[in-house]
């Protein structure tokens, strides 16, 4: 597995000399009853109340669940 440094990416990053690993908490307001999953060729833009964070995926507004493949695409 290649470090951050080996990877020839256009990126602007900062390397933090912290020893312990940061634990970012999402709160999840609702989980959705039945998942779905959203490709972002197909769905490129979703509007929706995303109502948390779990790993790799963003839960939204029951009805519409997960959207994890590719999620760093273009968040904002």
């Amino acid at each position: 597995m290649k470090t951050i440094q080996e990877l020839d990416l256009d990126l602007d990053y900062k390397i933090s000399n912290q020893e312990n690993p940061t634990h970012i908490r999402y709160p999840i307001q609702s989980y959705p009853s039945k998942i779905q999953s959203l490709a972002p060729e197909k769905h490129p833009v979703i509007e929706d109340v995303l109502t948390g964070i779990k790993g790799q995926y963003l839960l939204f507004h029951p009805g519409l669940s997960t959207y994890a493949r590719m999620v760093v695409m273009n968040l904002f």
